[in-house]
């Protein structure tokens, strides 16, 4: 079976979830700097680093960390 499209009514019930989740989503634009210290750090391998939604995973996480440590 085929996956669906990704439908309007689609978009809008991840987004209405993720405002019950108090989660929001910030696109920032970022250059090979980042991906390298991701893999050179070993947050990815280079066949992670080939996956779009594993990179956005991993800066997530890093930005999580970030901000835990930085609010101590």
């Amino acid at each position: 079976m085929a996956d669906r499209p990704n439908t309007h009514a689609d978009r809008q019930r991840r987004y209405r979830k993720r405002q019950r989740e108090r989660c929001a989503v910030y696109r920032v634009p970022a250059g090979d700097d980042l991906l390298l210290a991701l893999l050179t750090s070993g947050r990815l391998t280079e066949a992670q680093a080939l996956d779009r939604d594993r990179v956005e995973q991993e800066v997530a996480a890093v930005l999580v960390e970030w901000a835990r440590l930085w609010a101590e």
